[in-house]
């Protein structure tokens, strides 16, 4: 079916791409006007038979329960398009370049991936049993994938600083500007991140995403590649252009990649629709708008402080001392509400975990604290010289109550409660068939 539907996706985009350029240049337009007016058009086109493709109408095995699994799908896609088709060919327009021509072959690319479907069995999420109760099985609790992540994206940062360092003076001596700078190391990191890219996805990928195909794997290889050309190097480079010293996000977006290549396509578990008291939908937003109240309370309380004690003018020390004791009270405000999502009262896929592993997740959340908010940010202020803005590193701060109050492979439910997917119907004899056939094509494989 997806061969049917692909032939006319190109037949929908190609045809009505080059009389419209055609028509456009036959009223006096440019070659190049055209070209760059008629991709403008065929980009909004392409948002409009996207959103068909994969939200509306989607391919069987894409057809996930939850809509925003669809939408993010379908934001991947649009952030592709941007990033190898739009914004490229308006710069080769700009240039004069002819390579212009090679970014009219991606969207056939694009529908493909939209489209196809290898002819072998899906895994839905359904299971022939009921997954043991974590209660009783400690090995049932979600693993940490994350770990593996924050590990490349712990030595991606190293090198990426590194290579700062040591090009700044050089570079700088040549004209290049700081702005510029960092597209050029996330072109030499390209060098970096995809071996390192290709082992997370194709040679050792996470269990849930080890696919027994290989083009699967490859697919979502060229999707990380694509999205590492996209926000890596595209997108700073028009920032760069701007003289922005937000290109330095460059810098960020290949570590925020690393954590997506090792997390599950789907989720695992479902919240319920009428929660338990430490399941609530609201936990997370409560303890966010606790955070941000404590901030700002201990921040009027120091400017109060400054206020009556200097009816002058305070001295730079003791704004610099009152500063860092409300910076210390807010964060052990922080690790208090962390180890009440994660060891005083978790959620219920955690309550059965042993004290001593809760305690080895606060541990966690301590070190991504300490990490995101005092290491990573003095480094890229020291060695980057770019200053991060303050409420960047709050809006951390809420992403990790986030995290620690449902967990990172938890989804809410439409309906229902969250209990586990019923036994698929099958003959008396078909679940052995099934599993012969799955050792079959592994050896198949292997071969």
């Amino acid at each position: 079916m997806y061969l049917k539907r692909y032939l006319i996706a190109l037949a929908l985009y190609y045809p009505p791409y080059v009389l419209l350029q055609q028509w456009t240049q036959s009223l006096g337009a440019a070659a190049n006007e055209a070209h760059a007016l008629t991709q403008t058009a065929a980009a909004l086109f392409y948002v409009a038979l996207s959103l068909y493709l994969i939200i509306l109408r989607p391919q069987k095995r894409f057809a996930f329960e939850s809509t925003p699994t669809r939408i993010m799908r379908w934001l991947m896609y649009l952030l592709l398009y941007a990033g190898l088709v739009f914004l490229p060919a308006l710069l080769l327009l700009h240039s004069d370049s002819p390579a212009f021509h090679i970014t009219l072959a991606i969207p056939a690319l694009l529908f493909l991936g939209m489209l196809y479907s290898p002819n072998e069995e899906w895994d839905d999420g359904e299971t022939e049993e009921a997954p043991p109760s974590p209660s009783t099985t400690p090995e049932a609790y979600p693993a940490a994938p994350i770990t593996r992540g924050v590990f490349f994206a712990l030595a991606y940062f190293t090198v990426f600083t590194a290579l700062a360092v040591l090009l700044r003076k050089p570079l700088a001596q040549n004209g290049v500007p700081n702005s510029a700078l960092p597209v050029m190391l996330s072109m030499i990191m390209a060098f970096i991140y995809l071996p390192m890219t290709l082992y997370l996805t194709v040679l050792r990928p996470a269990r849930f995403l080890d696919f027994e195909s290989r083009s699967r794997r490859w697919l979502r290889f060229f999707i990380f590649v694509g999205l590492f050309a996209l926000l890596a190097i595209v997108g700073p480079f028009v920032l760069a252009r701007e003289g922005s010293e937000a290109a330095w996000l460059a810098g960020i977006f290949p570590l925020i990649l690393f954590l997506f290549m090792v997390q599950p396509i789907m989720a695992k578990v479902k919240l319920a629709i009428v929660p338990k008291t430490t399941d609530s939908r609201w936990r997370s937003f409560k303890y966010s708008m606790a955070y941000i109240l404590i901030q700002s309370l201990t921040i009027g309380a120091t400017v109060a402080s400054l206020i009556i004690t200097h009816k002058n003018a305070a001295t730079q020390g003791e704004v610099l001392t009152f500063a860092i004791a409300g910076c210390i009270l807010v964060y052990l405000a922080l690790l208090a509400m962390l180890h009440r999502l994660t060891v005083a009262k978790p959620h219920s896929r955690f309550q059965g975990m042993p004290t001593s592993r809760r305690y080895r997740r606060w541990g966690a959340y301590i070190l991504s604290v300490f990490l995101l908010q005092a290491v990573c940010p003095t480094a890229i202020r020291f060695f980057w010289q770019w200053d991060l803005e303050q409420t960047h590193l709050y809006l951390m701060n809420i992403a990790l109550l986030h995290c620690a109050a449902y967990g990172t492979d938890a989804g809410f439910a439409r309906k229902g409660g969250s209990t586990p997917a019923a036994p698929r119907n099958e003959a008396p004899g078909e679940a052995i068939q099934r599993r012969l056939n799955a050792l079959s094509r592994a050896r198949t494989a292997a071969v």
